[in-house]
C-alpha cells in the first residue's frame, strides 16, 4: 500500500510540475497558474462586458444586469 501511495504522489508531482500541457500553451500547471488566471480573468471580462449574447437578444450581460439592479 505504501508503494501505491508513493507512486501516486510521484505521478501527481509529474503531472502538475514537470509535464507540459498543450492546453496551457506548453507550460506546466505549476508554472502557468498566474498566467492562466490572468488570461481567464481577461476573457471573463470580455465575455460579460463586451460580447453580445444571442440568448439574451444580442445584449451585453453586464449592461442588462445593471438595468435590473
Amino acid at each position: 500500500m505504501a508503494t501505491l501511495k508513493r507512486r501516486l504522489n510521484e505521478f501527481v508531482d509529474y503531472y502538475n510540475n514537470k509535464r507540459y500541457h498543450e492546453s496551457l500553451n506548453n507550460i506546466t500547471p505549476a508554472d502557468g497558474g498566474l498566467e492562466l488566471y490572468k488570461g481567464l480573468k481577461g476573457y471573463f471580462h470580455y465575455y460579460n462586458n463586451e460580447l453580445a449574447h444571442q440568448g439574451i437578444g444580442r445584449q451585453i450581460p453586464a449592461k442588462l444586469h445593471k438595468k435590473a439592479a
